[in-house]
């Protein structure tokens, strides 16, 4: 019999629902982006949306459930971080410095508690965009508010009309495991949708790529199964010679993930 295939949790994006907004849009929404999923489907494998549990502290008691993160973590074979909403500055200590950047501090909350369940189930997590960001808060790291504003001129790292078409190079660190999977790549190049990007790097934490302003586009965990990148690989244009291609890093994080399911399944 084939081996089943691999259960990737995927955290899930979320619209916060209030009184003033009409119909379902009343009510708490979350969903899993079509491309997300799809991108974990065309490789084999299956997506299973992990959504907030209400056992943080931005739920009422009232409202707790039995089940817990660590039970995903018991369950699925990895973990996959969606892109989003800005992170919360009160989370790597700083103060909002602009209304629009206070960020969604309850997603940060459900999403921080299910990278920690992941982590100390010691299974595989990839981080995409605000995933990536989330990842380095986690890890002790703080980001910066606005690349605009504090690093000026270079590259435009976000086009609200263009969204994930406009491109731009990236260089991998040299011996870094990115280096080793795009290997064939002389000149590679990412979509860029994002207004803010690491500062200062969270512990153990390791650079595998820049783009040429110096911004940290991917990083890996010195021994923990943790890749952020700050690209977006689910918008997949197989047709796009010039964009990197999504297949070798999600083959990659699959294989990890298949290992360290292989090897809980032979000491269990």
């Amino acid at each position: 019999m084939p081996s089943p295939p691999l259960n990737i949790a995927v955290s899930a994006r979320i619209h916060w629902g209030t009184p003033e907004q009409a119909g379902v849009y009343q009510k708490d929404g979350y969903f899993l982006e079509h491309s997300v999923a799809n991108l974990l489907l065309r490789h084999g494998a299956l997506a299973t949306m992990v959504p907030p549990l209400r056992d943080t502290q931005a739920f009422t008691r009232a409202e707790a459930h039995t089940r817990s993160y660590a039970d995903y973590a018991a369950l699925c074979d990895g973990l996959v971080l969606q892109g989003g909403a800005d992170v919360a500055p009160g989370y790597y200590k700083e103060q909002p410095r602009a209304p629009q950047w206070v960020g969604d501090a309850r997603r940060d909350e459900y999403e921080l508690a299910l990278i920690d369940a992941f982590c100390k189930a010691g299974k595989p997590i990839l981080g995409i965009c605000r995933g990536m960001q989330l990842l380095n808060v986690y890890f002790g790291g703080s980001l910066r508010q606005d690349i605009e504003m504090d690093l000026g001129g270079g590259h435009i790292h976000r086009d609200d009309v263009d969204y994930e078409k406009p491109l731009h190079p990236i260089t991998f660190e040299q011996g870094s495991t990115l280096a080793r999977t795009y290997a064939q790549f002389s000149a590679p190049k990412v979509n860029s949708i994002h207004h803010q990007c690491v500062k200062t790097l969270g512990a153990h934490l390791v650079v595998e790529a820049r783009a040429a302003d110096g911004i940290i586009e991917a990083f890996r965990h010195a021994t923990l199964p943790v890749l952020g990148v700050q690209w977006h690989p689910e918008f997949h244009d197989p047709a796009d010679s010039l964009r990197l291609p999504s297949t070798p890093l999600i083959r990659d994080f699959l294989q990890e993930c298949r290992e360290y399911h292989a090897q809980a399944t032979a000491q269990a």
